[in-house]
């Protein structure tokens, strides 16, 4: 079925419904051949080699393919389809729900303009065997959905490399069997969020995004790099096989909720390494990843609630170029609103998988830190205390540290101030040191304690040396422990 070259056009003066203020729903589609606004009525058509609206055809009006079966390759390059005549930014231009292409759609730059389509292009439901390539099309529909393709089934790649659009590309169920490339593409003027009843008007006003794979699955990549989305990108649910490649990408802008919404997103590797600061929120809430990749401008400026981490897990990070642990750290805290320790234990995680245990401790200290400094003041005093005692149990060299100052202490303060014995019938050996280090250590008998009668001042310090040796010997007893079952 060839239309190349053919020039098809229904200049019918449609009566243009009334559009209510922050209205950005779907067009209504007619039901059935009787579509006023059809240049091309083909419904349900059977075709079993390719057809071909290519090669400088242009069609001002609906192209309707809903339900047809193509036997080979859909073929648009280098056509100019418009939606109804007056407002074809506002219309569909083409229909292709439901559809069945046994081949590839093909409207690629193929020695030829790629496809220019003014309206909705819509593939509802269509299943297309092979590859679909829209890589360098021009897409009009702004405050529209540019491209509509809810559970779109292809059994290839989908190209969407190089797309000039304006309006939304939604692809929300998709199953793509391999890749789907958006590298380069520059989608503008997305879909807004309409007003509910009585609510007041925003502005900018709230926008949807640029980019929809909600509940996608993808069998190999996403691939974004240089991708420009001024209302974001949404990806929730989405299951991607290799990785979701999002390095240099441009995200959020005016009325843009979330730069980047990967809830639930689960993935091999995610790099989210933008070319600049993202406008807006980026979730990753109870996504699983395997291998993460960041940058500064994904964390920075760090303001509370600019990336939201709950349940977000990954395996390893890539830290290439290094950064540092107290940069993550500031990273962390800096992005979070309140004490979040699943943050915390999750970076801590991927610093031991990869051998980096001190790492490992200096991010479980700090989450400790972040802990007490939220509580009440009385805990404030308590952390503080353990901090700069024990390191919070994962410092327990600090344990000795103090364990040795107040041997030294008790040592000297009892070679000035020798107790009188209890018996002096045993005629005991007196030994400053040995006593000091014999109140001190729990358990351990030095044969100093129970035969000196202390009083004043030396009673108090004794009673000091055996809580403070009770307390920092554990302590250090418990980290070391920690420490031998890691080796």
């Amino acid at each position: 079925l060839l239309f190349t070259g053919a020039v098809l056009r229904r200049r019918v003066d449609l009566p243009l419904p009334a559009r209510p203020v922050n209205d950005s729903r779907p067009p209504t589609v007619p039901e059935g051949t009787v579509d006023p606004g059809a240049a091309l009525v083909a419904d349900r058509v059977r075709v079993e080699g390719n057809v071909e609206l290519d090669d400088g055809a242009v069609c001002t009006g609906t192209v309707r393919l809903p339900g047809a079966v193509v036997g080979g390759f859909l073929r648009l390059s280098g056509a100019h389809l418009s939606g109804p005549y007056p407002a074809p930014d506002r219309g569909v231009a083409l229909l292709g729900d439901g559809m069945e292409i046994g081949g590839e759609l093909e409207a690629r730059r193929t020695g030829r303009p790629a496809l220019v389509c003014h309206g909705g292009l819509r593939l509802v439901d269509a299943h297309i065997r092979g590859s679909a390539s829209l890589a360098g099309v021009t897409l009009h529909a702004p405050d529209r959905d540019a491209l509509h393709g809810d559970r779109i089934r292809v059994g290839g790649d989908l190209s969407l490399r190089g797309v000039t659009g304006e309006g939304t590309v939604r692809l929300q169920n998709a199953t793509i069997g391999t890749t789907l490339d958006c590298t380069g593409t520059v989608l503008t003027a997305p879909r807004h969020k309409p007003l509910a009843d009585g609510e007041p008007a925003r502005v900018p006003p709230l926008v949807r995004p640029s980019l929809d794979v909600r509940a996608a699955a993808i069998g190999k990549d996403l691939l974004g790099g240089g991708l420009r989305a001024t209302g974001g990108v949404r990806m929730r649910r989405a299951d991607v096989g290799k990785s979701v490649q999002l390095a240099g990408a441009q995200l959020g802008g005016p009325g843009a909720r979330y730069a980047l919404n990967a809830y639930g997103l689960v993935t091999t590797e995610l790099d989210l390494r933008p070319a600049a600061p993202l406008d807006g929120v980026v979730l990753l809430d109870e996504a699983r990843v395997g291998r993460f990749l960041d940058a500064v401008p994904l964390w920075e400026p760090a303001t509370p609630g600019h990336v939201l981490l709950d349940g977000f897990v990954y395996e390893s990070l890539n830290d290439t170029p290094v950064v540092d642990v107290r940069t993550r750290l500031r990273w962390i805290v800096g992005v979070s609103d309140g004490y979040s320790p699943q943050a915390f234990d999750q970076l801590a995680a991927a610093y031991r998988r990869n051998g980096q245990e001190e790492r490992s401790e200096q991010v479980l200290v700090a989450r400790q830190r972040e802990r007490y400094r939220s509580s009440g003041p009385a805990a404030r005093v308590w952390g503080t205390l353990q901090r700069v005692t024990v390191g919070y149990g994962y410092r327990p060299w600090l344990a000795v540290c103090w364990l040795t100052g107040l041997w030294l202490l008790g040592g000297t303060w009892f070679a000035f101030h020798q107790p009188a014995p209890v018996d002096a019938g045993q005629n005991p050996v007196w030994n400053p040191w040995i006593f000091a280090a014999d109140t001190l250590l729990p358990i351990v008998n030095l044969g100093q304690d129970g035969y000196w009668r202390l009083e004043d001042a030396s009673q108090w310090i004794a009673v000091a040396l055996v809580a403070g040796g009770w307390i920092l010997a554990t302590t250090a007893a418990a980290g070391a422990a920690r420490i031998l079952k890691r080796v």
